[in-house]
């Protein structure tokens, strides 16, 4: 008999161990948890999307720049041209003065 009457004080001490216990969580601590993860993702995907945007940003820049780069380029080379056409005409004068000399002489 004395079997009998520990059983039910151990079936006693179960449940009381068990309502008490900080590994069984009650269905409120579970949305409690479930609220959380959902609030860390949340965090976690607008630091992404801020990241995104950023990223977004900065290649806007980076054509605008490459947009830009490309314009002063086409100028530096028309300058260029421009520079090389006057000194071939300079040099073609400077021979037609020289050759005009010479025939001069």
């Amino acid at each position: 008999m004395t079997n009998i009457g520990s059983s039910k004080i151990d079936r006693a001490r179960l449940s009381s161990s068990a309502s008490s216990s900080p590994r069984i969580l009650t269905y409120d601590e579970n949305i409690t948890i479930s609220n959380n993860n959902k609030s860390n993702v949340q965090s976690e995907s607008d630091i992404l999307q801020y990241i995104d945007n950023r990223v977004n940003q900065l290649n806007e820049k980076l054509i605008s720049n490459s947009s830009k780069l490309d314009q002063l380029m086409q100028k530096l080379y028309v300058k260029i041209d421009r520079l090389t056409s006057n000194i071939q005409y300079r040099k073609s004068f400077k021979t037609k003065q020289i050759f005009a000399i010479i025939s001069l002489n």
